[in-house]
């Protein structure tokens, strides 16, 4: 949990933040989306979940939430994208700051506690996380990384990762529909924006469960709703669940978050690994070459028996230790 200040009150009749979930026709997972809105632990809130028109029974299920702050709006007409829903969200939008969440994601209950100081800094037009996103298979993955924590436009984090300064949509504009975007409406909008000079920042903070229905053959046909279950129970009930997810995704073995990092550090990892497999061969610890080559002023030019962890304690600020 974050212990920055969070941003100021605004009156009792506006909330600090409007989250937008943008549906067509999955009412079956809705109350998966809005139970992970429904569990924040900042709680200044209202939920706007906005139907592209919608004909089955959405209204219904959102109306058997009795909360005061969460309504549903269902367009007239269909848009076929997220551009209308959530270009609709933002003008109906009252909170300073607008969320986003698909359907078919869930949010960790610190999402919006975790993400909302950064907003202190008055520059800052965006705040995206990093999302866990699980596989069809039941892999964990991480599709990005930002060293500088600043958006790259190589990356495209997923909506339910944002928040966005409200009044950013008057000076960068809405969504624009998919036939006017070369990508999707929403990572055409985040590149508009950055390119115009947004601050876009990335907060390293896990808060984001992604199930991407792109990846899962007849989601919406099929009315799959078994791994949004299963996962917000997980959330739920499954103490470091967390922690397990972002290690399980740190290894994936197909790690696309790969390609955000910078060239030298992609070169070294190249070099690293063909030294390895040398000292494989020659029957050497390739761990040991790596730890030479990360500390190699600690060490001196020949590596030294026990550096790595007289390093490790000096990291966590511990007292130097020598075995008696």
């Amino acid at each position: 949990m974050s212990s920055s200040p969070l941003p100021d009150t605004p009156t009792a009749a506006a909330p600090v933040v409007t989250v937008v979930v943008q549906t067509y026709n999955r009412s079956n997972i809705l109350p998966y989306a809005i139970g992970s809105v429904l569990w924040q632990t900042y709680r200044d809130w209202e939920l706007l979940v906005i139907g592209d028109s919608c004909t089955d029974d959405s209204a219904a299920v959102v109306g058997r939430f009795t909360d005061p702050r969460i309504r549903f709006i269902n367009l007239d007409e269909r848009v076929g994208d997220q551009s209308g829903p959530n270009n609709e969200g933002v003008r109906r939008a009252r909170g300073r700051y607008i969320a986003y969440l698909n359907h078919d994601d869930l949010w960790f209950p610190d999402h919006l506690e975790q993400v909302l100081p950064v907003f202190n800094d008055g520059s800052v037009d965006v705040v995206f996380t990093l999302p866990l996103e699980i596989d069809a298979d039941g892999r964990f993955r991480v599709n990005m990384v930002y060293p500088d924590e600043l958006y790259d436009p190589r990356g495209a984090p997923p909506i339910s990762s944002w928040v966005v300064r409200r009044d950013a949509y008057a000076r960068w504009g809405l969504f624009r529909h998919r036939d006017e975007c070369w990508s999707v409406p929403t990572q055409d909008w985040l590149f508009r924006a950055w390119r115009r000079g947004a601050k876009i920042l990335h907060l390293s903070a896990p808060t984001v469960f992604v199930i991407n229905s792109a990846q899962r053959r007849n989601t919406y046909a099929e009315r799959q709703d078994a791994e949004q279950h299963r996962w917000y129970g997980a959330i739920r009930d499954e103490a470091g669940l967390r922690e397990r997810a972002l290690a399980a995704a740190m290894s994936h073995p197909k790690p696309t978050h790969l390609r955000m990092l910078p060239s030298r550090v992609l070169v070294k990892a190249l070099a690293l690994r063909l030294i390895a497999r040398c000292a494989l061969a020659l029957k050497l610890e390739p761990e040991a070459v790596y730890f030479y080559f990360t500390f190699p002023k600690r060490w001196g030019f020949l590596p030294q028996r026990g550096a790595i962890i007289r390093e490790l304690y000096r990291r966590r600020g511990l007292p130097p230790w020598t075995k008696k």
